[in-house]
């Protein structure tokens, strides 16, 4: 397959495209500043100017190198060399993955990119649970010098998984013949092609056949990678407000012949005043409940809910992973996203019994959901039986990517 990445600088396009992309190394020029209302550099047609480059480059690269996210930071060529050749590796190199990311029409889902942020260690407490307030302090006062927003941190993540499901397409190594490019081109004139030879993975990990006792020595090796997810038990009731449905206004009385129909764009107004009504007496009934539920510390947590004819329910543990529906629902109309049982995850309890009470979370228009915490389990390293396939199958995929690099290496 021959690709060609037009308008780069650099004299030699080295490409080895591993599993992850984790092998995908670029050998680029030293770029000039041109200030931020000037081209810097251009990259298959697109011209990128020195605003952009600092932002999608530079701060990008600050800003995932400092939420942990190393696998990607290296594959993108953002580690090694000086700061100036690490912000351009990483600037070109994500340019190219959503290029790719397009040919191969890969677009993560909102859920796809919250869970993979919900998963970073940097917004987890010291049990590894997602903490939402941690997630909000960083949003709010950690990247903001960096000029970044919780837009970025999606933007990082999205390209994460797309590094990932594009390796995952691949499933290949790539060792590509370099060509030297003339050193007079001027920028916006040179060319780099680059001939890849595409090597399937299945056969070196088809190849692989661990004993217990490889796979078991592998496995104490890294086995705090290999941990429980903490498990929580809720019981937990919604309230939602009981309001008459809509209905087009009723039309005026016309002549037989020329009977006037309903228009469904008109609400009537009578129906529209007791639906606010109502909506306003829920309201005041339910913050009335709160009140009295935080005054008696939560004891009357099946009182009140029974006493407002609130269906009450009760969970077995569960990991956060397989929350009931009702405790996945995401949260009303909220900037950050995220879902009610992110933030029950995330409840500390302490002495005061009221702190196993969560707030009352908004899960709709007129719906709000409130849990009692009732257990947890902790998480924990697992056990070698517990852990063993997940071992093997990871043991299998990293010796497997070695003898596929090892094979590339050798066709060179």
């Amino acid at each position: 397959m021959i690709e060609n990445i037009r308008n780069y600088t650099g004299l030699t396009f080295v490409v080895l495209v591993g599993l992850f992309l984790g092998f995908l190394f670029l050998d680029v020029g030293h770029l000039k500043g041109l200030g931020s209302g000037k081209a810097v550099i251009e990259i298959d047609g697109r011209t990128y100017d020195g605003q952009e480059y600092q932002h999608l480059g530079k701060s990008s690269l600050d800003l995932a190198s400092g939420l942990q996210m190393y696998e990607f930071v290296m594959s993108m060529g953002g580690f090694g060399g000086n700061q100036e050749e690490t912000t351009e590796s990483f600037f070109v190199k994500r340019m190219i993955l959503r290029d790719a990311a397009e040919k191969f029409g890969l677009h993560p889902s909102d859920e796809e990119i919250s869970d993979y942020i919900r998963k970073n260690r940097s917004f987890s407490d010291k049990d590894g649970n997602f903490d939402q307030t941690r997630y909000s302090e960083i949003v709010q006062n950690g990247i903001g010098r960096l000029g970044m927003t919780e837009r970025d941190i999606r933007d990082i993540a999205s390209d994460a998984l797309i590094a990932g499901k594009l390796g995952e397409i691949l499933g290949t190594g790539l060792a590509v013949n370099e060509k030297v490019v003339a050193e007079g081109s001027a920028l916006k004139r040179q060319q780099v092609t680059a001939q890849i030879a595409r090597i399937e993975l299945s056969p070196f990990k088809d190849a692989l056949k661990p004993t217990d006792d490889e796979v078991k020595a592998y496995w104490e090796t890294i086995q705090d990678a290999f941990r429980t997810e903490p498990k929580r038990k809720f019981t937990y009731f919604v309230a939602s407000a009981q309001l008459p449905e809509t209905k087009p206004v009723e039309p005026k009385p016309g002549d037989a012949a020329n009977p006037e129909k309903p228009d469904p764009t008109k609400e009537d107004p009578k129906i529209l005043e007791e639906r606010q009504r109502k909506q306003q007496e829920f309201v005041e009934n339910f913050d009335d409940m709160l009140n009295e539920l935080q005054l008696k510390k939560g004891e009357n947590f099946e009182e009140l809910a029974k006493k407002n004819n609130f269906e009450i329910k009760t969970t077995e543990l569960f990991p956060a992973s397989a929350a009931p529906a009702e405790l996945s629902s995401a949260i009303y109309k909220s900037a950050r996203g995220g879902r009610a049982v992110d933030l029950l995850f995330n409840m500390k309890e302490t002495s005061d019994p009221f702190s196993k009470i969560s707030d009352a979370l908004q899960t709709g228009e007129n719906q709000w959901l409130v849990a009692r915490l009732d257990g947890e389990e902790p998480s924990r390293v697992k056990t070698f039986e517990e852990a063993r396939e997940e071992s093997r199958a990871q043991y299998i995929q990293e010796k497997g990517r070695e003898a596929m690099r090892k094979n590339a290496d050798e066709q060179l």
